[in-house]
């Protein structure tokens, strides 16, 4: 089925078991984030936490980066991981993370990574373990 939209008209879509989301996000992979519209898939969610996938489209000589980008139930758009915060990828997690004591000890001894299997794993552990 072929469905032709404008953009004003979609907020979510999905594509087999993978969501799409519309929302404000700003991107920082370039080092200088604009907070705009962009169409984030999600990856896992959670009533406490979001981890989403930021795809950048900038045509196909673009030599932007895919982002991951956490939301907490508390954030009102999610935070790329490439934001200024997160540069010391250790300690800006375990800022981030700060309000559950194992998963901030487990940031600062750096066994979270920037991939995907690492960020699906400390999402479900801030969603499930921490109180």
């Amino acid at each position: 089925v072929e469905y032709k939209l404008g953009a004003s008209e979609i907020t979510e879509f999905t594509i087999g078991d993978r969501k799409f989301f519309k929302m404000k996000f700003a991107p920082c992979a370039k080092g200088k984030p604009e907070v705009g519209t962009h169409i984030l898939e999600e990856l896992y969610s959670s009533p406490k936490i979001s981890l989403y996938k930021y795809y950048p489209s900038g045509g196909a000589l673009n030599d932007a980066k895919t982002e991951f980008a956490f939301k907490k139930a508390a954030e009102e758009n999610p935070i790329s991981l490439y934001d200024t915060k997160f540069l010391l990828l250790k300690k800006g997690l375990a800022n981030y993370f700060s309000d559950c004591a194992d998963l901030k000890a487990m940031c600062e001894e750096g066994a979270v990574e920037m991939e995907q299997e690492s960020l699906l794993k400390t999402a479900r552990i801030y969603a499930e373990v921490c109180q």
